[in-house]
């Protein structure tokens, strides 16, 4: 949210580019900014938390054996934080290409639709508001998935953590991962038809 605080950015410059532009294409231009800034931020993140460990770390497509056995030769560590950095929901369930795939393209999707609610606050003319509800949107689901409430469900945080998918023993899935898509499908979608409509009634003036 710090990072894309000024999305999307409209001044008094701004207006002459939309003037020439156009609200329709100026709006699908916003649209495609959003989508670089996610995978720009997932794909740093994904290479500088590879960076961290390299040292001490090698290559391979499988889980390693600290992973699988930390917690239980450690199970002392079983209600400690490294349960939440290693949860065996993820390496009993999944193989860690799966998990690393299904991570990234969910965060992803989560980052899109926080976005997104940025550019309806600003075509509503209240940018705060999309702040606003980005933020309430993240803290409750948050909580949410700390209690574990099914009402989790019902917010983006559960649905973009592969994790919380899955029970620690049992293959059988708490919600399939197919569902989130779904989730994040459907919402991104009518985001979008949202944001579309807005665009057309939002008058670009007084901007400062």
């Amino acid at each position: 949210m710090v990072l894309i605080s000024d999305f999307p950015q409209l001044d008094k410059n701004t207006l002459f580019l939309i003037s020439r532009t156009g609200k329709s294409n100026w709006l699908i231009g916003q649209l495609l900014q959003l989508v670089v800034m996610a995978a720009l931020f997932m794909f740093v993140t994904v290479i500088v938390s590879a960076l961290f460990v390299l040292s001490v770390s090698e290559f391979d497509t499988d889980w390693s054996y600290i992973t699988k056995t930390y917690i239980a030769e450690n199970p002392d560590k079983q209600n400690a934080f490294v349960s939440e950095l290693l949860p065996e929901n993820l390496y009993n369930q999944l193989p860690l290409t799966t998990v690393l795939l299904h991570t990234i393209t969910l965060i992803f999707l989560y980052l899109i639709v926080l976005g997104l609610l940025f550019v309806i606050g600003t075509l509503l003319g209240k940018k705060f508001l999309g702040v606003l509800l980005s933020g309430t949107m993240i803290v409750i689901g948050t909580i949410l998935g700390a209690i574990k409430s099914e009402f989790m469900w019902l917010f983006p945080m559960a649905n973009s953590v592969t994790w919380l998918h899955y029970t620690k023993f049992l293959r059988k899935p708490i919600v399939p991962l197919s569902t989130s898509y779904l989730y994040f499908g459907i919402i991104i979608v009518l985001l979008i038809i949202i944001a579309f409509r807005l665009n057309r009634k939002a008058i670009y003036v007084d901007f400062e």
